[in-house]
C-alpha cells in the first residue's frame, strides 16, 4: 500500500520499529487482552477504539506509527477503514481477526494491510508480526522516497537545460559557455542552480508571451 508514503520524503528517517500503535477492536475485553501484551512488548498505545470512523479520525488527528484493526468493525468497514488510513496517511496497518472464517483474511487482503493476525496469537507471533510489517512499510517508503528524488532530479536537469538554451539563443554562445554562465550566477547569487535555471525559464517564458 502506498500511501501517502510521500508524506514521509521530507521527514526524518523512521525509527527502526514502531513505538506508538493504535487499536481497532470491537471486542473491548479482546482490545484490553491485545494492549497489554503490546504493552510488555514494549510499545506503548495511543487509544482503543471500536468504531471505523473514530479510528480514521485517531489516525488524523493523533498519527500512531501503526495500527492493528479488527477487520470486522463497525459504523464504516474495517477494510475500508485500513485503506483510507494506508493510502490518506501513509501508516502501515495490521489486520485483526477472532475467528477462522476467510472473509476478514479476504478484507485484509483487499485492503492492502501489511500484515494480518488470527487471534489468539501468542506475544511472540504478534511481536513478529510487527517487525515484519514494519520492515515491508519501512522498505517501500525508502523506494518511494528513491523514486520521487530521481523524479525530482530529472525535472531539474530538464530545467537547468531549458535555462541553458535560452542563453543560447539570447546570447548567441556555445552551450558550454552557456552553462558557466549559469552556473556562475547560481554561485554569484547563492542560489541553487536549478532555482536560478527556473527563474530564467519564468522570465523567458514571460516575455515570450508578452510579444505573443
Amino acid at each position: 500500500m502506498m500511501t501517502a508514503v510521500s508524506t514521509q520524503t521530507k521527514k526524518q528517517p523512521l525509527p527502526t520499529a514502531p513505538i506508538q500503535l493504535a487499536i481497532a477492536m470491537p471486542s473491548s475485553s479482546e482490545a484490553a487482552n491485545l494492549e497489554d501484551t503490546l504493552t510488555r512488548l514494549g510499545y506503548g498505545v495511543t487509544a482503543i477504539l471500536n468504531q471505523a470512523d473514530e479510528v480514521v479520525e485517531h489516525a488524523r488527528s493523533s498519527r500512531p506509527d501503526a495500527l492493528l484493526i479488527d477487520m470486522s468493525l463497525r459504523s464504516s468497514d474495517g477494510r475500508t477503514a485500513a485503506a483510507v488510513i494506508g493510502g490518506r496517511f501513509g501508516m502501515p496497518v495490521i489486520g485483526v481477526a477472532n475467528d477462522s472464517a476467510q472473509a476478514p483474511l479476504d478484507d485484509a487482503v483487499k485492503a492492502q494491510v501489511y500484515g494480518f493476525l488470527r487471534l489468539p496469537v501468542s506475544p511472540e507471533q504478534i511481536q513478529a508480526t510487527i517487525v515484519t510489517s514494519w520492515a515491508r512499510y519501512v522498505d517501500q517508503v525508502e523506494q518511494h522516497v528513491e523514486i520521487v528524488t530521481l523524479k525530482q532530479r530529472l525535472e531539474d536537469r530538464k530545467i537547468i537545460e531549458q535555462a541553458k538554451w535560452v542563453i543560447v539563443e539570447r546570447r548567441n554562445m556555445p552551450e558550454p559557455e552557456a552553462m558557466r554562465l549559469l552556473q556562475r550566477q547560481a554561485r554569484n547569487d547563492r542560489r541553487k542552480l536549478v532555482d536560478v535555471a527556473r527563474s530564467l525559464v519564468e522570465t523567458a517564458n514571460l516575455f515570450g508571451a508578452e510579444q505573443d
